[in-house]
């Protein structure tokens, strides 16, 4: 199942305090019938993929472990492909497609891209981007996850990959 996950809420749980898309997951499956509590002993449904608390977008649910297990395998092999819609802040002309390794700087919370790895544990990346429109302060950019890991530094990184860029919305989902 596909969900469209609001601003402001968990994908998966951080702690048992606080509630998460899974949860209304679950509540929507039993009340439909589509799941029992008796189910629930031998399989609990979850998401596949995740999205910070702050940004909106799809999310890829399995009901079933098959459903779940085929969904998993789908985005381990990147068959799926993952977009992400922003405004940014300034013009941004065309787009361009970055590679490189991501490190990130523990005690100065900085990240940075490189051709080679800088410590051990630095991931690679792979992403591009393209603008969809311009007004005069800001852009509305198309940015493909190829690996994945690029918004995961949300914020953080995309002004990296793309100088004087602030983001002001981002939304996932394709």
């Amino acid at each position: 199942m596909l969900i469209n996950k609001p601003a402001g809420i968990l994908s998966q749980r951080a702690d048992t305090k606080e509630e998460s898309l899974v949860e209304w997951i679950l509540r929507y499956l039993l009340s439909t019938g589509a799941l029992s509590k008796e189910d629930l002993r031998t399989f609990r449904p979850s998401v596949c993929n995740r999205l910070d608390r702050n940004t909106s977008g799809l999310i890829a649910a399995g009901k079933s472990l098959a459903g779940l297990q085929v969904l998993s395998r789908l985005f381990k092999e990147r068959d799926l492909k993952k977009y992400y819609r922003c405004i940014v802040s300034g013009k941004i002309g065309t787009g361009d497609h970055i590679k490189g390794y991501l490190s990130k700087d523990e005690r100065t919370n900085k990240v940075t891209i490189s051709e080679r790895p800088l410590k051990e544990g630095d991931a690679w990346i792979e992403t591009s981007y393209r603008p969809l429109s311009m007004t005069d302060g800001a852009t509305y950019l198309e940015v493909h996850l190829i690996t994945g890991r690029l918004i995961r530094s949300g914020p953080t990184l995309l002004p990296l990959v793309i100088p004087s860029l602030e983001i002001i919305n981002m939304e996932a989902g394709k």
